[in-house]
């Protein structure tokens, strides 16, 4: 039969003839609306928006996306994705010190956007060379980052144009997702824009609307149709972040809590208390019952009624101190197990059966053991993350009140090595406590400042007090505040909502405390009291219910770390029982025994030893991050590879076994299904017509003899759909070889590239 090969494959006789020249160029619009709607918010997420970022990206990506578009329009695209990624991989090789100097300085800006709003550190990838980095490897990155995005962008755009309109949106959401930011509505507004043009671009290009392109369609108009009521309606902004924190609410009650959750969790702007304080909330079992302090939810920063945790930004400020802690086998939440190693503590295995209360939390105590439940990728050391677990045993230390002094005795004797290594450590969280746990809102020294300044005044001046006089000055406030009968005729005292609470009170005591220079926080959490603990029996479950839900404070103690208000030497005294004798007492005797230990390891937190450098604790060397993500990917490459092949081979041996089918009618009009997709991939597609169209075409390019055994195969197909006579095993044998002819045309027509994605993705032969 006639060949004419070099002439090209036609859809119809003169279809080059009829093409516009403008199509490449609303190909490449195509193609750049793509690259900018995924190039654009991911810049603003990851912090690399910068013109000095964006700008190597942007002109290596729009470059390669207008060149794929004008080779697209001779069918070079493929072999020019394979010269362009050669290339690539070539200039990484040769300058791959550049190149990897590149990669460390945007993985580190990169890790410090995602510390700051997560609060979950990435460790850095060490470079050498100044701090800054070289600046030229950060524009080779960018540059080869953005030629590789503008490829798989322009791959998804020209062979899954129904899914470019949506691809777009799901990257965006991913991101918001992954780095918990807020993306600008301009740039929502960008995405929809490009989006809506990539599917009307994906109509235009399949000549037909299909319900996918619909779908997609549909999606665009909905959110560019929001988006735009945003920005006509005032105070969208508000409503969208209003309808953020009702959806997180929502998905933290259904998520963590029970209908029994009794626990504010630290928002005591609407608080109210609730009358389930009889229902259980945990099962708690002790080898050695004792007094117990179970901590959950802790606060650092009070503001507008609201106590939160340390916001990410001071985490991420400090993420290689506190990260280097985290792998040195520091950590505040273990910090008196690790100081008392050099006195005889008996351990206290400890089981917890979350029943009742909130699971987003754990509930441990001040001198928790081990660190098994603790994530060191977590900068946030106020509270344990509990992530939705019920039921959890630790280890202790089994500690009285009164050994706590015997603990710091021990610290400043010691000259052991372990524990002078520990002192060093906890000198350098100590600064960052001091740092960061002293901080008084406005509004509340406004309300209080004379009262507290009136008090130190006694002592000079509240910059100068010691710890311990810092400690008195604080007692005598709140036994003013909160005295044994009545309230204070002379002051307001906030959080009038919770009034008579003792989330009221330990909010108060916190921020006093703050004022005269003790560091402290506030804590919610379950108490499990000492007649309780005497009442029970070694490892029987004590059931802890709602009216053992309570908020403490607790205070750094200089050595040991963070411990409940009434354990701390020179505070502990301070309880309802004792109150009258303070009062009565007025300010303690300086000499008390207990005031001093507490201050005897260092007066002065900020002249302490240096602060151990974190640059040998975790930075991560570049060749084994290399290497380690290059046999990650290898790995992932011979997963995908294996997959490939075993989806081949099933599609191949069911379609043999449909080729082979009793019913030779039903086997015929596989067969030509098959032949149909096999001319489409060679440029033959009949679109909403009749196959019969593709007659002249198919003669015009393979000639007269191969067009006739179409046309043979064509009504052998139509007889087996619509006559109820059965074909022959030879009419079968007709359309099979026909089948096979075809196959070899596709073969000698076509390049090899797109001969193994025809076999191997879409699996034809």
């Amino acid at each position: 039969m006639a060949q004419h090969n070099k002439k090209g494959m036609c859809f119809r006789q003169g279809a080059y003839s009829q093409k516009s020249n403008t199509n490449w160029l609303i190909q490449a619009l195509a193609l750049i609306a793509m690259f900018m709607a995924v190039t654009v918010p991911a810049a603003y997420s990851t912090g690399l928006w910068s013109a000095e970022a964006l700008l190597p990206v942007f002109i290596a990506g729009i470059y390669i996306c207008i060149m794929y578009a004008i080779l697209a329009k001779f069918e070079k695209e493929n072999l020019y994705n394979i010269i362009v990624l050669a290339v690539i991989l070539l200039l990484v090789f040769l300058g791959r010190n550049l190149f990897i100097e590149g990669l460390s300085i945007v993985w580190n800006k990169i890790g410090n956007t995602y510390t700051a709003s997560t609060g979950i550190v990435i460790p850095d990838i060490k470079f050498s060379g100044s701090d800054a980095g070289n600046p030229m490897g950060k524009i080779m990155f960018l540059a080869v980052a953005g030629v590789v995005t503008a490829l798989i962008c322009c791959i998804i755009t020209a062979h899954l144009p129904i899914l470019s309109g949506v691809f777009p949106f799901g990257l965006i959401m991913a991101e918001v997702l992954c780095f918990d930011t807020d993306i600008p509505i301009y740039l929502w507004v960008l995405v929809s824009a490009a989006a809506l043009f990539l599917v009307i671009y994906s109509c235009w290009k399949s000549n037909k609307l299909t319900s996918a392109i619909l779908a997609g369609w549909t999606l665009c108009a909905v959110v560019t149709a929001v988006i735009a009521a945003g920005i006509i309606l005032s105070g969208f902004n508000d409503e969208i972040l209003g309808l953020s924190q009702r959806t997180e609410k929502i998905i933290h009650e259904k998520k963590y809590e029970t209908q029994y959750t009794t626990l504010p969790e630290g928002n005591l702007k609407n608080y109210a208390q609730t009358d389930s304080a009889a229902q259980q909330a945990l099962s708690v079992s002790m080898s050695v019952p004792q007094q117990m302090y179970l901590r959950g939810f802790s606060g650092a920063v009070f503001e507008d009624d609201v106590w939160t945790s340390l916001d990410t930004k001071t985490l991420a400020e400090n993420e290689q101190l506190l990260y280097w802690f985290n792998l040195n086998g520091y950590n505040p939440n273990t910090q008196f197990a690790e100081a008392s190693k050099s006195s005889f503590f008996e351990e206290n295995k400890v089981t917890v059966h979350n029943t009742g209360a909130c699971s987003k939390y754990m509930y441990v105590p001040f001198s928790l053991k081990n660190g098994e439940y603790i994530d060191p990728e977590d900068l946030n050391a106020d509270s344990i993350a509990g992530n939705g677990l019920r039921a959890y045993t630790y280890t202790t230390v089994s500690c009285e009140k009164e050994s706590i002094p015997e603990v710091l005795q021990q610290l400043q004797k010691s000259n052991e090595e372990e524990i002078l290594t520990y002192r060093k450590s906890e000198s350098a969280y100590r600064n960052f406590v001091y740092d960061n746990y002293l901080q008084v809102p406005e509004s509340i020294i406004n309300l209080y400042g004379e009262f507290w300044d009136n008090l130190a005044s006694k002592y000079n001046s509240t910059e100068n007090l010691t710890i311990q006089q810092g400690q008195e000055c604080a007692l005598l406030f709140l036994s003013h505040c909160f005295p044994e009968t009545g309230t204070p005729d002379d002051m307001e005292l906030p959080l009038e909502q919770a009034d008579g609470t003792s989330y009221q009170y330990a909010t108060v005591a916190a921020l006093t405390l703050r004022y005269f220079g003790i560091p402290s926080r506030y804590v919610e959490g379950y108490v499990i009291t000492e007649d309780m603990a005497l009442a029970s029996q070694p490892d029987s479950f004590i059931t802890v219910d709602g009216s053992c839900t309570r908020a403490w404070v607790e205070v750094y103690q200089d050595g040991i770390g963070w411990i409940p208000m009434d354990l701390t030497p020179g505070l502990g005294e301070f309880t309802e029982e004792q109150l009258e004798n303070l009062n009565a007492a007025g300010l303690k005797d300086n000499s008390d025994p207990d005031a001093k230990e507490g201050e005897e390891l260092e007066e002065n937190p900020k002249d302490t030893e240096d602060t151990p450098s974190p640059a040998g604790g975790f930075m991560v060397r570049v060749l084994e991050s290399v290497k380690k993500t290059a046999a990650l990917l290898f790995l992932v490459l011979v997963i995908f590879v294996i997959l490939i092949y075993i989806r081949r081979k099933i599609i191949i041996e069911k379609k043999i076994k449909l080729f082979n089918s009793e019913n030779i009618n039903d086997s015929v009009t596989w067969i030509y299904a098959d032949i149909a997709k096999l001319l489409e991939q060679m440029g033959f597609c009949r679109g909403n017509g009749s196959m019969t169209e593709l007659y002249e075409d198919l003669k015009y390019r393979y000639g007269r003899e191969y067009a006739d055994e179409f046309m043979e195969a064509t009504f052998l197909n139509a007889s087996a759909m619509f006559s109820s006579k059965l074909l022959d095993e030879k009419q079968r044998e007709v359309t099979l070889n026909f089948r096979t002819d075809t196959l070899e045309q596709l073969k000698s027509s076509t390049k090899w590239t797109k001969q193994q994605w025809i076999k191997w993705f879409h699996c034809l032969y």
